[in-house]
């Protein structure tokens, strides 16, 4: 089994891809086209199986609005990319024929059937869209209490010390062979709620656990960066969407080492509790500035997963539509062919 991330995000100004750097330098990438409900996970899915009953490692990518469903894998043993190429995630091929290659799905519907019901899809669409325009405009509003809590925060935080505790961290370990730092999303919000993977932590033998409840945790992965690049270190980088996208969570390949908020097994974790770096006094004549904000926050978070839940509604309506379309017989078919194809 290979690694768990989401391909992309939803933030305050729309889909964000957060894989691209996969998807631009796979040796074959296939696009999936078709609906919803038309089967993209499922093929995404068998095609990952195939691969690991080959002993090949295969990355997933999960869809942030659903995270039981696929949006992408990556088989490392052959450069092979397989990604939902529909809205959101609109992709065409860069390279046609030579690297991308176009899967349509749309071939096994009846269109007929389809075109019956297009009222019906037509006005679900629509109003999914309309969820996701009012679901993107709260986020913005969240971003910029967000904005304001930061600028609160400024003044609560002893970044001396912080940087002082990371560098003491580091001290030990040498220089890496370069930085950069590359996107692998391991948190969405969608319409199953906030979810996270906890890949960063489950594949390194270092992990320092950010315990936090004012919001400090962003300097310490400030801190963590800037040492990163001091040492000559790339990184992996995941981000908040619920926090304007600032990075929460790194983990540092060439030392097995990881920084995150969340993790399973925290015992075998190094906590790191932020309340040792807040500047008490600053904090207490600023509490109710940051209590006010925090709590309008909270409320649009209660707002945004209320319209999640209204989004999971109408996609589900529209997937039942289009699995009534499908020809199910006739697309396994077409994946087992695929699968010989890929791997003879």
């Amino acid at each position: 089994m290979g690694n768990s991330y989401f391909l992309g995000a939803n933030t305050s100004s729309g889909f964000a891809h957060c894989a691209e750097d996969v998807l631009n330098t796979a040796e074959k990438l296939y696009i999936i086209k078709g609906g919803p409900g038309t089967g993209k996970s499922r093929l995404m899915e068998e095609i990952a199986k195939a691969a690991e009953a080959k002993n090949m490692l295969c990355d997933r990518y999960y869809c942030s609005s659903d995270p039981s469903s696929l949006d992408g894998i990556y088989v490392h043993d052959i450069g092979l990319c397989l990604t939902d190429g529909t809205a959101p995630h609109m992709r065409d091929p860069r390279y046609p024929g030579a690297v991308d290659e176009i899967v349509d799905l749309s071939r096994f519907w009846n269109t007929a059937h389809l075109e019956s019901d297009k009222d019906t899809i037509t006005s679900l669409c629509n109003k999914k869209k309309k969820l996701y325009d009012e679901v993107y405009a709260y986020m913005s509003a969240c971003d910029d209490l967000f904005e304001a809590e930061k600028i609160i925060l400024e003044s609560c935080v002893a970044k001396e010390k912080i940087c002082d505790f990371v560098k003491r961290v580091f001290r030990s370990r040498g220089t890496g062979s370069g930085f950069s730092l590359t996107k692998r999303q391991t948190q969405a919000i969608g319409m199953k709620g906030s979810v996270s993977f906890d890949t960063f932590a489950s594949t390194s033998n270092e992990v320092y656990l950010i315990s936090d409840t004012r919001g400090i945790d962003i300097a310490v992965y400030d801190a963590v960066i800037e040492e990163l690049k001091r040492r000559d270190y790339s990184a992996y980088v995941s981000h908040d969407p619920m926090r304007n996208m600032v990075i929460n969570a790194v983990f540092v390949p060439e030392l097995s080492m990881a920084f995150t908020s969340k993790a399973s097994d925290t015992e075998s974790c190094k906590i790191i509790n932020t309340d040792r770096f807040i500047i008490k006094k600053k904090i207490s004549e600023n509490r109710s500035k940051l209590r006010r904000v925090s709590h309008l926050r909270n409320e649009l978070k209660d707002v945004i997963l209320t319209r999640f839940k209204e989004i999971s509604a109408v996609h589900f309506a529209l997937e039942d539509i289009y699995i009534g379309a499908m020809d199910f017989k006739k697309k396994e078919e077409f994946t087992a062919e695929l699968k010989v194809k890929i791997f003879g």
